[in-house]
């Protein structure tokens, strides 16, 4: 049994004392740890320490620094926790934020206002509110499992707020603006994915996932059971759709069941209808794949080329649920076809337009949405009850 005692520092407060294995010297290695409270807490303390010295997994908390945590916390949690693309992005904040910041700090001595400090000095030196907010959620996550793992007593990071964030105004194409885009877009490998964002609301990494398996055009109906994402040395990561509401059928109009049977018959006298399941839906002519970061720079320069101003692939999805909305389809719906986890989500990006009128936006905007409406599953909609 590892040796260790106890002594009185004050009212409800207790030091703990104990040995760790004599290090390559043979010199005796001494710890103490702080315990507030009543004894019987330092009492538990202290046979815990003792039962992970003598199963040899004791962490010594008053040498880690934030760094070596940092990577225990990856290797032991992140990287079999968490999808690919969240990893890649922890792993690039821990890079280029955390561990310049923080790194050579113990972990035990890491406080509240160095941390505010930092995120002071982030916002003065132009870094925005919304990456620092990114920063303290990281940083934060990682504090509470140390506190799991028993390395730390609390999470100094509870006392701090990260900057508020402003949130940014959707951008949503008018009818007419949409229109000019498929029209500008209609030549090229990049139709259809536009298409498919503008009349069902799909995300990127959806739209570039879906392989003519998931599609009955005679139906009028896809399923998303998959997504395409960008990861380095990987720009056509597969994986699961991100959430169990991401997964679901979804279904279309004529509009664009007429554009994926076209491209779907070119693609068959290219390849044969053997191989036709296995392939992209988006793929282009040749059959090759579209990759995410394709798809993003090829709408950002379709709609420079249609004088359309500040629009992306992300305002398809907007401006999809925005024109069911304002024509007065009910928000829970709008949800379910947008794979939103809650309907929180929904609400706090949409909710704002619930209060108009499908006749206040406009003849343009009805005639537009006209062509939406056929994609709808009206009998699912009237089975299910308003949330």
């Amino acid at each position: 049994m590892a040796r260790g005692s106890i002594r009185k520092r004050g009212t409800n407060c207790w030091q703990i004392t104990y040995d760790l294995p004599r290090g390559p010297d043979g010199k005796r290695q001494q710890r103490y740890v702080t315990v507030h409270g009543p004894k019987k807490e330092a009492d538990a303390r202290l046979a815990e320490i003792q039962h992970e010295l003598n199963r040899g997994t004791h962490f010594d908390q008053t040498t880690m620094t934030v760094q070596e945590f940092l990577d225990l916390w990856t290797r032991d949690y992140a990287d079999v926790s968490v999808r690919p693309r969240t990893l890649e992005g922890y792993t690039g904040i821990i890079k280029t934020h955390l561990k310049p910041a923080f790194g050579t700090v113990k972990l035990v001595d890491l406080g509240a206002h160095q941390v505010q400090r930092y995120y002071s000095k982030c916002i003065r030196s132009g870094l925005s509110a919304q990456t620092v907010r990114h920063i303290h959620r990281l940083l934060s996550q990682t504090l509470r499992q140390a506190v799991r793992w028993k390395m730390l007593y609390g999470n100094v990071l509870e006392g701090i707020s990260p900057p508020p964030v402003r949130r940014p105004e959707m951008r949503v194409l008018t009818p007419h603006e949409a229109d000019a885009l498929l029209k500008a877009a209609e030549h090229t490998d990049l139709y259809l994915p536009i298409l498919l964002g503008l009349f069902t609301g799909l995300r990127r990494s959806e739209i570039l996932g879906l392989t003519w398996a998931d599609v009955d055009i005679a139906s009028r109906r896809l399923v998303v059971s998959k997504t395409m994402i960008n990861l380095v040395g990987d720009p056509d990561h597969k994986n699961e759709p991100k959430s169990r509401r991401s997964a679901r059928a979804i279904f279309f109009s004529e509009e664009v069941a007429a554009a994926l049977r076209s491209h779907r018959q070119r693609l068959i006298a290219q390849y044969g209808t053997v191989i036709i399941p296995k392939i992209q839906v988006c793929a282009r002519a040749d059959g090759s794949t579209v990759k995410p970061n394709a798809l993003y720079k090829g709408v950002k320069r379709i709609t420079a080329s249609a004088s359309i101003t500040g629009a992306h692939i992300q305002c398809l999805r907007h401006t999809h649920a925005t024109f069911l909305l304002l024509a007065g389809v009910p928000i829970h719906v709008v949800q379910a076809r947008l794979g939103h986890a809650s309907i929180q989500t929904t609400v706090d990006t949409y909710g704002h337009l619930l209060p108009i009128s499908g006749a206040a936006a406009g003849e343009d905007l009805q005639n537009f949405v006209g062509r939406m409406w056929a994609g709808l599953d009206w009998d699912w909609v009237y089975r299910v009850q308003p949330v």
